[in-house]
């Protein structure tokens, strides 16, 4: 089937859908448009990178190339999303070698409508990685970064890696590692970002943490001004549903450690709970604020129980919502986890999630659920580790006042696309109206999201010949429905594509 489908595709209903430029991002011109092609044409699959949402902009930054995991994305410039259009955008920023804006597994925060750039890794001269220290400023406007923080190596062999940064009024708090030999510790620091001073410096535990073992961190700032007690999670990658494999501090200032933790944890749902599950692999795990409340999202490529499915299921990607409690005396608080929505990527083949009979959720293991239990993502491919040293081709970041979005990288299947390639994706989730979450997404793999959606574009690219005309529009009919298919041989090596895939009830699952 991929060899039919050797170029770049666009089908829309009745008419041809065009990329818009959007003034407030001064974008890089493209060699080639993408209005006939792949709309990330010009993005890069990648994983530990940064991202950054300002209003309704959302940006990426640095990383590693996930099809080439040992090389690390070889410029600064970001990669950026209206999400409003879902038009994506290339941003050039200056580079800076002395502040070694080129780098990957760092955070990015916004202040004052600046993005942060928050530790992270480079590459050396010889190759070798690097930890970064600091903290960077980049004014988007003048397309500069300038240094805001340089922290202190603590003296002999200790590494510091930052595994998380928030923003919360003028304070910057992290959570990082000290590689001590004399073994791991995990600290929370806060940062006065006016007077660039370190406020506080707690202890989060020693030997209790791994680089690998754990590699999601989140903070959960409590109050809009820093000042408050904040939440910290810990994680382990597999193992969801396991008590040992999460783990919860609050930071008080107060006491002798200024840290209460780890704290008892409960997960609830109103959903049957069945025998069996794991809670899948999960890929990120991120603590946030939902339209003002708290909230722990996690993702997970897992198993889901169909009907129509083998016994053990049918691999798919899962997002799980939990609203955030915690209550008790100081000496014997807990947090308290209820889950509120579900989010399922459409399995290969489907553009329905009919027949659902019950998942594995992270937290929560095998519970019973139907397609009205669930609300359903568009299929961007298999979303999963690149490798089990490496982390997931996943990030999610909260999109202020609104909701959340998911960037990452996709593999299509092989019975759609022989070739196996990772391709970018980014899934938005807007949770601000009164009703059901609203989900779009922009996707290097939507064409190959159903059968049908395969076979209507076959029909037309069968013949080599039209490839060669450039470009051109073609209609078919398929079950009825007039599509009209835009193709283009400008970009014939790229095995991208895009679809507008709509099901039986005429839902729009990705733009």
């Amino acid at each position: 089937m991929a060899s039919r489908l050797g170029t770049l595709l666009v089908v829309l209903l009745v008419a041809v859908w065009t990329c818009l430029c959007y003034s407030g991002v001064d974008a890089k011109s493209s060699k080639y448009a993408c209005e006939f092609s792949n709309r990330l044409c010009q993005w890069q699959a990648r994983y530990a990178f940064g991202a950054a949402v300002i209003g309704d902009m959302a940006f990426f930054h640095g990383g590693i190339l996930s099809n080439d995991p040992t090389t690390p994305v070889n410029n600064t410039a970001f990669e950026v999303l209206d999400l409003r259009t879902m038009a994506p955008y290339v941003m050039e920023v200056e580079e800076n070698r002395t502040l070694a804006t080129t780098r990957y597994r760092h955070h990015l925060v916004v202040w004052r409508g600046k993005i942060l750039a928050v530790g992270g890794q480079q590459d050396d001269a010889s190759g070798a990685s690097q930890h970064v220290i600091n903290v960077l400023e980049l004014d988007i406007n003048r397309r500069r970064w300038q240094l805001l923080k340089q922290f202190t190596q603590p003296g002999g062999a200790v590494a510091i890696i930052f595994d998380a940064a928030v923003v919360a009024g003028g304070q910057l708090l992290v959570v990082f590692q000290s590689l001590d030999p004399a073994g791991p510790q995990r600290m929370f620091l806060s940062l006065d970002l006016n007077s660039k001073e370190v406020e506080h410096n707690y202890n989060l535990g020693r030997g209790t943490v791994q680089v690998l073992d754990w590699p999601h961190v989140g903070i959960l700032a409590r109050g809009k001004d820093g000042n408050h007690s904040h939440l910290v999670v810990q994680s382990k990658r597999s193992s969801t549903g396991d008590k040992q494999a999460m783990f919860w501090f609050e930071v008080t200032g107060k006491g002798v450690s200024g840290v209460e933790g780890p704290l008892r944890w409960t997960a609830a749902t109103t959903h049957k709970q069945l025998p069996g599950g794991k809670g899948g692999m999960l890929l990120w795990l991120s603590p946030m604020r939902i339209i003002g409340q708290p909230t722990l999202v996690a993702v997970s490529s897992t198993a889901a129980r169909f009907s129509w499915s083998k016994p053990q299921g049918e691999k798919v990607l899962l997002v799980a919502v939990f609203a955030i409690m915690v209550s008790g005396p100081p000496d014997q608080r807990a947090v308290h986890l209820a889950l509120t929505s579900l989010m399922m990527m459409l399995p290969f083949g489907r553009a329905h999630l009919k027949g659902l009979q019950s998942a594995d959720v992270p937290l929560l293991r095998n519970i019973e659920l139907d397609a009205a239990d669930v609300t359903a993502l568009p299929y961007v491919g298999d979303v999963d580790l690149l490798s089990e040293l490496h982390s997931s081709n996943v990030l999610m970041q909260e999109w202020p006042e609104k909701g959340f979005i998911i960037r990452g990288s996709g593999l299509a299947d092989y019975r759609c696309q022989r070739l196996r390639h990772w391709q970018p994706f980014v899934i938005q989730v807007d949770l601000s109206g009164k009703h059901d979450s609203s989900v779009r997404c922009v996707s290097s793999n939507t064409w190959c999201a159903t059968y049908s959606s395969m076979l209507t574009a076959s029909k037309v690219v069968k013949d080599s010949a039209a490839l060669e005309s450039g470009a051109g529009l073609h209609l078919v009919e398929d079950n009825g429905k007039r599509i009209v298919l835009a193709i283009s041989g400008q970009r014939r090596t790229n095995p991208g594509g895009q679809l507008v895939i709509l099901d039986e009830t005429g839902e729009q699952h990705c733009s």
